[in-house]
């Protein structure tokens, strides 16, 4: 199985959001005398933290599919892929499901070889390898 989580750049953004709204709770806290702003400073700076330590996934994909927060697709039931507006688009009977490769970053690349690899698996074709013999 593989997971795709949340690019290292836009992690580092939203904790610095985070950062900074937490410092004026703080700062609130302090001056209010609020235990309850105390508490969602604290809350804040564990959120952030634990957001950088671990970022949240966006999609993992195993040999039966793919499965994110919002989709679950077998690869037996996609009939086509493409992309189209920074999304993966996966078409099926049902209609298209879209996945954002924005909070991937660096890793769309990967991640859209990898979809088309299991694609290929799931329906038993091999990669046509131009330099192998034939056999005639």
């Amino acid at each position: 199985m593989s997971t795709y989580r949340v690019d290292r750049a836009h992690v580092a953004v939203l904790s610095g959001v985070v950062l900074i709204v937490s410092s004026v709770t703080a700062l609130l806290a302090f001056v209010l005398a609020s235990r309850v702003l105390g508490t969602m400073t604290v809350v804040l700076l564990v959120f952030a933290a634990l957001m950088a330590v671990r970022p949240p996934v966006v999609a993992r994909l195993d040999d039966h599919g793919l499965r994110s927060r919002r989709l679950k697709v077998l690869w037996a039931d996609v009939t086509g892929v493409r992309t189209a507006d920074g999304q993966l688009v996966l078409q099926t009977d049902d209609g298209e499901r879209r996945l954002s490769l924005t909070a991937v970053g660096r890793r769309r690349r990967e991640l859209l070889a990898e979809v088309r690899e299991r694609m290929n698996d799931s329906r038993g074709y091999t990669p046509w390898d131009p330099s192998a013999p034939t056999s005639d």
